[in-house]
């Protein structure tokens, strides 16, 4: 039983593995430490300030 749920354990380990390599080949995903996502729109994390920065900066360069 301890070794099927080491094999299983490793199985796991692989496929995150893999999952990490496709997603850092596919266009559209971002991905930041633990964090990923399919959308690149702006989102509510990090600096305020830094959002509306950015923000401001986009719409004068429309």
């Amino acid at each position: 039983m301890i070794t099927l749920l080491l094999a299983f354990q490793s199985q796991l380990e692989i496929l995150e593995k893999q999952k990490e390599e496709i997603a850092l080949n596919l266009p559209g995903v971002y991905s930041s430490g633990k964090f990923t996502t399919m959308n690149n729109r702006i989102t509510k994390r990090g600096s305020k300030r830094l959002r509306k920065a950015i923000h401001l900066a986009v719409q004068c360069s429309l």
